[in-house]
């Protein structure tokens, strides 16, 4: 009876860390950039885009870390990059900008959620294309017109949002 009992122990400690080596296995394969300064400015930079830091223009916004704004050649389109303070802050934000977007349209748009921590949101509206993509304390937010789809979905793309 004794020796059941150590058997059933042993066999529960090994289920539970199975599970718990199963969860983080699974976390640690989703694939998860650090978004830098660098590797946002980088990228723009390889488009031609002017990438200027401006984030002293949210200095009493204390959950936003960083703001970048990448600007085209041409100046028809924008690219703005924020570094958040913390992951619920970039949720919140994320959450602000959408609503805001559905306000001035009156118009519903597309969310994507399909990995832990990401979510990207699209919306055409009249010859508008807007994105807005949250990865963990990022976000990235870009507002240009259809003609710009492809260029800005391949911008995306090498940001590796």
């Amino acid at each position: 009876m004794e020796k059941k009992r150590i058997n059933l122990k042993v066999l529960f400690f090994v289920i539970v860390l199975v599970a718990i080596l199963s969860v983080v296995i699974f976390y640690k394969s989703i694939d998860r950039k650090v978004y830098t300064k660098e590797s946002f400015t980088k990228v723009l930079e390889k488009y031609k885009y002017k990438v200027e830091d401006k984030s002293n223009d949210y200095y009493n916004d204390k959950s936003v870390e960083t703001y970048l704004l990448g600007t085209s050649k041409d100046e028809l389109f924008r690219v703005d990059f924020f570094i958040m303070k913390d992951e619920k802050a970039s949720k919140k934000y994320y959450k602000e900008l959408k609503e805001q977007l559905e306000k001035e349209t009156g118009m519903e748009g597309t969310t994507k959620t399909n990995k832990i921590g990401y979510s990207k949101y699209i919306m055409e509206a009249s010859n508008n294309y807007v994105v807005v993509v949250k990865s963990d304390e990022t976000i990235i937010f870009i507002n240009t017109n259809k003609n710009n789809k492809d260029n800005i979905e391949e911008i995306i793309k090498k940001l590796g949002y």
